[in-house]
C-alpha cells in the first residue's frame, strides 16, 4: 500500500453558494431522522456560518494587514505607471489627452470583474490593466547614480592633520635633474596621501612636566612652550571637548552612557555624569542666549512649519500609573523667510505638556505687533485648531496623498491612479520651478497656471465620492475632468468617504501654493527635523526631568540650526564656548551665519531684518522684495 498523500481536489466556492449551503443544512436538520443527525447538520451549518464571518472580517481587516506589511517592508513606490498615469492629467482643450484617458478608462471598465469598493450601484473602482514593464536597457545620464561611490579626494579631508614633507635642497625647483643632469627641475603640484587613524571622540593630551625641589620647600616646574599655552590654559575640559560631547549627544543621539563606554575603550575616561555637568558649566548659558535670538527671529518669520512627536520623562515614568499616559510632546518648528538671505531656523521645544500648536501660539507672542499674520503649515491635526487663528493655515499635501496610498497601495484602481497621477503632475511642476530657479512669486504663478487642473480634478473626484455633487452638476463634472460614469457616492463610513472628507475639509489649506508665494507643498522638511527627536528617544529613551528636557531642546535648536545652514557645528560651538562672555553680552551678533563676519556686515544684516519687519503687508512682493540687502551683503563678504 502506498503511503503517498493525495492532493485534495480544489472546489471553487463563492459567497452566494456558501449561504445556500448553510440554508440547506438548516433545512435538512429540520427533517433529520435522529437527534444525532440533526446536531451534526446544525454543527455543519454553524461551521459554514463561521467561515462566512471570517471571510467578512478578513475583508474588513485586509487593509489593516496591508498597513502592517507596509510598515515592515515599506512602500515600493508611490508613482503611477506610464499606462495608469494617462487618466490623471487630461487638460481642457487637449483632445488627444482626453482620448487617451478615455481609452484607459474604457479598458478599466471592460476588464473589471469584481468590485474593490462599491454598493448596489455596481463596482466603484474596477482595476486598471497591469502596468507594462519598461524594456531593459542602459541607463541614461539622468538615471545614473550620482556621487563618487564613497570615494573622496584628498582636499575633502579638511579636518586632517597636515604634515608637510619638504624636498631635499638638491631636488628643489631650479636645481639640475639628478637623473639626466641636463634640465632644471620645475615646480609640480604637491602629492597628497591620506592615512586614516582611529581615536576616541574626545581625546586627551597629557603634559608631563619635570620638577625639581629643595629641602626648603621650593618647587620648580618646567614651563609650557608658547605653542601649547592656549591648550594648557583652556583647562581640563577645553571648548573643543565640550563641543564634541554636545554634537555626539544631541546631533548623533549617542547617550552619555554609550559615549562613556567608547571613551573607556580608548583609554580616555569620560564618565556620563561628568559630561552632563560640564555641559551645564561651560555651554548651557551661552547656548541659551543664542537660542533666545533664534526664537525672536522665528516668531517674526513669514513661514512656520511645525510638527510634534513623543518624548518621555524619567520622573513621569516613575510616578505615573499604568492607567495614565507617560508620554509627552516634543515639538519641532522650522522658520523660513525671516531675513532676505535664505537662512533657516529650527526650534525644538520639549515642554512635555504642550503639543506643537501650543508651542507655536507661545512663540508668536514674541512677534512684532504690526506684522502681518504668518503662514503656518502642519499636517492638519485637529489638535492644532487653536493655533490656526494665529496665522494663515496651510496643510501638507503628502499627508493627503498618503491616505489614498494606504487605500490603494499599487494604484490598481481608477481613483488611486488618477489622484496619485494628479499629485505626480503637481510635484513635477514644483521640480520644474526648482530646476529653473524660479522666484517664489514665479513659482506661485507657474503652479497657478499648471497645477490648478490637477487640484480641481482631485476635488471633483472626492466631491462625487462624498456625495456633494447634485444630479444636475454630475454630467458636466464627469465631462470636464474625464471621470468615468461608474464613480459614484459611497457610504459615509466607507474608507474612501473618510479620505474624501479629509481632503475636502482641508482643500483651501492644501492649494495655497497657487495663491501665496513661498508656500511649500508639504511638511516633509519638518518631518526630517522631527527625526532628531526620534533618534534621541530611541537611543536615550527619556529625559530625567522637565528642566533637562527644556534645555536639551534649546541645545538641539542651536546645533540643528547651525547644521541646516551648512556651517561647521564643531567650530561654531567651540567659538561660542571660547568667547562665552562676549557672546552672552550681545548674542544677536553671534548667530551661526554672523559669528565670523565683521561689524559692518552684522550692522547691515540687522538693518535688513528691521526693514523686513517694517515691509508693508499689502506690498505685491511681500515679503519677497526684489530690492533687498542681499547684494550688499554679498559685496561686503567678497570685499572682506
Amino acid at each position: 500500500m502506498s503511503n503517498k498523500k493525495t492532493k485534495n481536489e480544489e472546489i471553487e466556492l463563492n459567497v452566494n453558494d456558501a449561504f445556500a449551503i448553510k440554508d440547506r443544512l438548516k433545512l435538512m436538520a429540520g427533517k433529520a431522522n435522529s437527534e444525532q443527525e440533526k446536531n451534526d447538520l446544525l454543527m455543519a451549518s454553524s461551521l459554514v456560518e463561521t467561515l462566512l464571518a471570517i471571510y467578512d472580517a478578513w475583508g474588513k481587516s485586509k487593509k489593516t494587514v496591508k498597513k502592517l506589511l507596509k510598515s515592515i517592508f515599506g512602500i515600493r513606490s508611490e508613482k503611477v505607471s506610464s499606462n495608469n498615469s494617462n487618466p490623471s492629467e487630461p487638460k481642457p482643450g487637449n483632445a488627444a489627452a482626453v482620448a487617451v484617458a478615455d481609452g484607459v478608462a474604457d479598458m478599466a471598465e471592460t476588464s473589471a470583474t469584481t468590485s474593490t469598493t462599491g454598493d448596489s450601484n455596481g463596482p466603484l473602482t474596477p482595476p486598471l490593466p497591469p502596468p507594462i514593464k519598461p524594456s531593459s536597457g542602459k541607463k541614461n545620464d539622468k538615471e545614473k547614480r550620482a556621487g563618487g561611490n564613497g570615494r573622496n579626494s584628498a582636499d575633502d579631508y579638511v579636518g586632517a592633520t597636515e604634515i608637510l614633507l619638504k624636498l631635499e635642497e638638491s631636488l628643489r625647483p631650479g636645481k639640475k635633474c639628478p637623473d639626466c643632469m641636463q634640465h632644471p627641475l620645475f615646480k609640480k603640484e604637491a602629492l597628497k596621501i591620506i592615512r586614516l587613524i582611529g581615536h576616541a571622540p574626545v581625546t586627551a593630551i597629557k603634559f608631563i612636566m619635570e620638577q625639581s625641589g629643595c629641602v626648603c620647600g621650593a618647587v620648580f616646574t618646567a614651563k609650557v612652550p608658547a605653542e601649547y599655552q592656549d591648550l594648557y590654559n583652556a583647562g581640563k575640559y577645553g571648548p573643543s571637548a565640550i563641543a564634541s560631547i554636545l554634537v555626539y549627544k544631541y546631533l548623533m543621539a549617542v547617550s552619555f552612557g554609550m559615549l562613556s563606554k567608547v571613551q573607556s575603550m580608548h583609554g580616555v575616561p569620560l564618565p556620563a555624569s561628568t559630561q552632563a555637568n560640564k555641559i551645564k558649566e561651560h555651554a548651557l548659558d551661552v547656548i541659551k542666549a543664542v537660542a533666545g535670538v533664534l526664537k525672536y527671529l522665528s516668531a517674526n518669520a513669514y513661514l512656520l512649519g511645525f510638527d510634534d512627536t513623543i518624548i518621555r520623562l524619567l520622573e513621569k515614568r516613575l510616578t505615573t500609573t499604568k492607567a495614565e499616559t507617560n508620554r509627552g510632546h516634543g515639538t519641532a518648528v522650522i522658520a523660513n523667510h525671516f531675513d532676505d538671505y535664505d537662512n533657516v531656523i529650527v526650534l525644538y521645544d520639549f515642554d512635555y505638556n504642550k503639543h506643537a500648536g501650543d508651542v507655536v501660539i507661545d512663540l508668536l507672542k514674541l512677534r512684532e505687533k504690526d506684522k502681518d499674520l504668518p503662514l503656518l503649515i502642519s499636517d492638519g491635526l485637529e489638535a492644532y485648531k487653536d493655533c490656526k487663528n494665529s496665522g494663515i493655515d496651510l496643510n501638507c499635501n503628502t499627508h493627503a496623498r498618503r491616505k489614498i496610498i494606504e487605500e490603494d497601495p499599487e494604484q490598481k484602481t481608477f481613483i488611486g491612479a488618477a489622484i496619485v497621477g494628479c499629485y505626480q503632475n503637481i510635484y513635477k511642476n514644483d521640480r520644474h520651478c526648482k530646476d529653473n530657479n524660479l522666484s517664489d512669486i514665479g513659482r506661485m504663478k507657474y503652479h497657478n497656471e499648471n497645477s490648478k487642473y490637477s487640484f480641481e480634478r482631485i476635488q471633483a473626484i472626492f466631491n462625487i465620492i462624498a456625495g456633494k455633487v447634485g444630479p444636475s452638476e454630475r454630467p458636466k463634472l464627469l465631462a470636464d475632468f474625464n471621470i468615468p460614469e461608474y464613480i459614484h457616492q459611497v457610504e459615509p463610513n466607507d474608507d474612501l468617504a473618510i479620505i474624501a472628507n479629509y481632503f475636502l475639509t482641508r482643500y483651501d489649506a492644501l492649494i495655497k501654493v497657487m495663491s501665496i508665494p513661498g508656500v511649500p507643498l508639504d511638511t516633509n522638511y519638518v518631518e526630517r527635523a522631527i527625526k532628531a527627536i526620534i533618534r534621541i528617544r530611541l537611543n536615550s529613551l527619556f529625559f530625567e526631568n522637565l528642566e533637562s528636557a527644556k534645555y536639551s531642546g534649546e541645545i538641539l535648536s542651536v546645533l540643528e540650526t547651525t547644521n541646516l545652514n551648512k556651517i561647521n557645528v564643531f567650530i561654531y560651538i567651540e567659538f561660542l564656548i571660547t568667547n562665552k562672555e562676549k557672546v552672552i553680552k550681545n548674542p544677536k551678533n553671534y548667530l551661526p551665519w554672523l559669528y565670523d563676519k565683521d561689524d559692518a556686515y552684522k550692522k547691515l544684516y540687522w538693518e535688513m531684518v528691521a526693514a523686513k519687519n517694517r515691509r508693508p503687508a499689502n506690498s505685491p512682493e511681500y515679503p519677497f522684495s526684489e530690492q533687498t540687502h542681499s547684494d550688499k551683503l554679498t559685496e561686503l563678504q567678497e570685499s572682506g
